[in-house]
């Protein structure tokens, strides 16, 4: 099935709100908008075999749409949400997991992303003093 062009503006409409979502949970309320063009069961809770009392349903875009929305409102509501972040070197702005103990991941990679961070902070500083 191919997608369209309204399928794929959809699909990028909600990465968006994904992406903010991460930065700051209480835009995911724009969730909201795109719920209305999916559809989502609720499976049986005593099933231990389901990773999420939300089933998706349709097919192509819609199918992916609602997935996404599944597993977001399942990872909110279980906590995981909270340690997705978005890489802080701002050419790069991927989301990574934090797992850290202490929540303090930064960077997609340090060697890549976080390398390139701290050597153009470094060249900022070289050049403020005199």
């Amino acid at each position: 099935m191919a997608l369209t062009s309204s399928d794929l503006a959809e699909i990028v409409g909600l990465r968006q709100v994904l992406r903010t979502g991460i930065e700051d949970p209480s835009t995911l309320v724009e969730l909201n908008r795109f719920e209305s063009q999916v559809r989502l069961t609720f499976n049986d809770l005593r099933d231990q075999r389901r990773r999420t009392a939300l089933e998706p349903e349709g097919k192509g875009a819609r199918l992916l749409l609602s997935t996404l929305i599944a597993i977001t409102w399942t990872a909110v509501g279980n906590g995981t949400w909270l340690q997705l972040k978005s890489c802080e070197n701002q050419e790069c702005r991927w989301v990574i997991f934090d797992h850290s103990r202490n929540a303090t991941l930064r960077w997609c990679s340090d060697s890549a992303c976080g390398s390139r961070e701290r050597a153009r902070r470094y060249r900022a500083r070289q050049l403020r003093t005199p």
